[in-house]
Order: structure tokens, then sequence, then C-alpha cells
């Protein structure tokens, strides 16, 4: 009989560590001891866990860096208010890439829902440093459904029922989230901390203030092969503005994935397999499986 051999359900990072970037602190960690690095960008209120079953996936043919934005996680703001702008996000993200990559090492850029808005416009204003562009649940503008979303959120925000925040994301948009994701986020805010919740608040006022994202780069100065990926049943985003982003943006392909919502591989793992055939099209590096 053959023995059965068991899923590795946790890995070590190959290197962690805080940096300190103007006026926050930011949580970092790479994953995988050699291949071409890949750096992903968390969506809203995401921590470097969306990613994990990424890095599962992905980091024994990649070094992939992870990390936590201000005022999410690990992540800390040192001084100033807790709302952190657009600008000062894609400066974070500069901050900790010229930190951590060589000067002349090829950077892949992999964002999720604001995630992606934010490697966008670090693309955008950085053409040069970005090889590759993988832009999942993508969006150029608030959705009116995404508007709801922020109200209700900001309506929890002076309740004293805060923690539900998760219940609303749930409900609203993450239906087709897996038991244990869901499970795993209820928990998240459960455990907010007065600053997490403030800085949450904060940056939803971020996103309802945004009109349109040329707003803050012009897409078209982006250089990197783009792919952009989006869930067919993404109950936040309007995916009619994809048509517009794919104009936009040079070299891009575009991709609707038919039964999936707005967390992708957050709902279906093997929604993962279709990043896998992109990322081994577009960067060469040692098989995957």
């Amino acid at each position: 009989m053959t023995k059965e051999v068991p899923r590795v359900s946790r890995i070590t990072p190959a290197k962690k560590g805080k940096l300190d970037l103007g006026r926050f602190r930011v949580a970092y960690r790479i994953y995988g001891h050699a291949g071409p690095f890949i750096t992903c960008v968390n969506g809203a209120q995401q921590t470097m866990a969306s990613w994990h079953a990424a890095v599962m996936k992905f980091s024994g043919s990649y070094r992939i860096l992870l990390y936590d934005a201000p005022g999410q996680a690990r992540g800390s703001i040192l001084s100033g208010g807790t709302a952190v702008s657009i600008d000062e996000q894609v400066e974070v993200l500069r901050g900790l890439i010229h930190a951590v990559l060589e000067a002349r090492e090829d950077l892949h850029l992999v964002g999720a829902s604001w995630g992606a808005v934010i490697a966008a416009i670090y693309a955008a204003r950085y053409p040069e440093r970005v090889k590759f562009l993988l832009l999942a649940s993508f969006g150029l503008q608030p959705s009116p459904q995404m508007m709801k979303v922020v109200e209700g959120a900001r309506t929890l925000y002076f309740s004293e029922h805060r923690s539900d925040g998760a219940k609303l994301i749930i409900e609203t948009f993450g239906q087709r989230l897996s038991e244990e994701n869901k499970r795993r986020m209820i928990l998240q805010f459960q455990n907010l901390t007065d600053e997490q919740f403030d800085s949450f608040y904060e940056h939803i006022k971020v996103i309802a203030s945004t009109s349109h994202l040329t707003d803050y780069a012009d897409l078209g100065k982006i250089r990197a092969k783009t792919v952009i990926i989006n869930g067919a049943d993404d109950q936040l985003l309007d995916n009619r503005d994809l048509q517009t982003a794919s104009r936009l943006i040079p070299h891009n392909e575009l991709r609707i994935l038919p039964d999936a919502g707005h967390f992708l591989h957050l709902e279906r793992e093997e929604i993962l397999d279709i990043y896998r055939d992109y990322l081994k099209a577009n960067i060469p590096a040692p098989s995957l499986e």
C-alpha cells in the first residue's frame, strides 16, 4: 500500500523583518530561497496570510515578498494620523522594494483588489522597474455597490458592532469565500485594535473619495506585460470598467473567470493554477508543479 504523503500546511519564511519608512513601520516576509522575485500587494484590511496558499504553491520556484501595509496586522503608523493616502501607500511599496531587492533585479508585481490598484499606480509611476504585472479583482473607480459597502462600514464604525465589518463583507461580496476564510476574516475583525479600526475607517474614506484611477497615474505609461483577472460574479466591482482598463494599459491580457467572485483564489484555490500558467509564461523559473 502506498503511504499518503501529508500535505504541508505551513512554510517557514527565508527572511522576515520590519522596516521604518518615513512615518511607517512595515513588516515583511520573504518566502523561497531562489528564483525571480514576486511582490504581492494585499487588498484592503487583508494581511500577508491572504497569500498563504500562493506561497505554498509557488515558493519552490520563486521568492515571494509579502508585507503588511501601515495599519494592517503587523504594520504600524509611528507618527501622524491614521489616514494613509494613496501616494503614501505607493511610496511604502517603493521603499520596501528599494530596501529588499537589488537595483538590477527584475520586479514582478501581483496585486489583489485594492492591492491591484496600488500595484497598477506603482507600475505606471515607475514603469522601468516592473517587468510583469498581475492585477486580480481590479477596478478603476468605486462602483455603486462598493459605495454601499463603504456606507455600511461607516455606520458600523460609529456603533458598538465594529467587528461586524467581517459579516458585512461576507454578506455583500464575500459569499463565495471558503468557510475557512470566512472564519478567519471574522476572527481578524474581532481581534482588531482600536488603532487598526481607526486605520480601516480612514482607508474606506480614501476609497470613497477616489474618483478614478487615472487621476493618480497615467496607465498608458505601464511597460510591464500585464494580466488582469476578475471574477464574472464579482459583487463589488463593475466589470464594465475592465474594457476601459484594457484600452488604457499597453501589452495587457484581460480574463474574466466564470463562477468566481471578488476574492478569486480565496474562494477557489484552483484559481492559483491560472496564476501559475501566467507566471510560467512570463517569468522564467524552475518548473512548477
